[in-house]
């Protein structure tokens, strides 16, 4: 058996979720997507303050708080994955491993301008 050496810019998606449970955000810390980590973290922190400082009026707030939490963990989950596939990908084509790997952690942004230009957004059978 030869001994092949782990990439070291490889996140562990078993890891990612882990850390993702013990604490909202850190799994995305660990993937290197802080944008996201800090939101997850300030959206939960702002849901739980503002359902303590508001007597009881804000009880829905609490599907908010669970929403961010399982959200967190199964997004960490995917984040780690997406970018060990893209960097995989670009070794094996020529491509620059650590450009497609920063490119896979903003995968989404275009989706939010421009939904109808990606395959699992569009409607069975049309024409892209």
């Amino acid at each position: 058996m030869t001994y092949v050496p782990r990439d070291p810019m490889a996140k562990s998606p078993g890891l990612a979720l882990f850390l993702a449970i013990f604490f909202p955000g850190l799994g995305h810390i660990y993937v290197a997507s802080y944008e996201r980590a800090l939101m997850i973290i300030g959206g939960i922190a702002v849901s739980v303050w503002a359902m303590v400082h508001s007597e009881g009026r804000l009880w829905p707030l609490a599907f908010a708080i669970a929403f961010g939490y399982f959200f967190s963990i199964f997004d960490a989950y995917r984040e780690a994955q997406i970018a060990n596939l893209a960097e995989q990908a670009a070794e094996r084509i020529g491509a620059d491993p650590l450009l497609t790997r920063v490119g896979s952690l903003y995968h989404d942004a275009g989706k939010v301008r421009f939904p109808q230009y990606f395959i699992e957004n569009q409607v069975p059978g049309s024409r892209n």
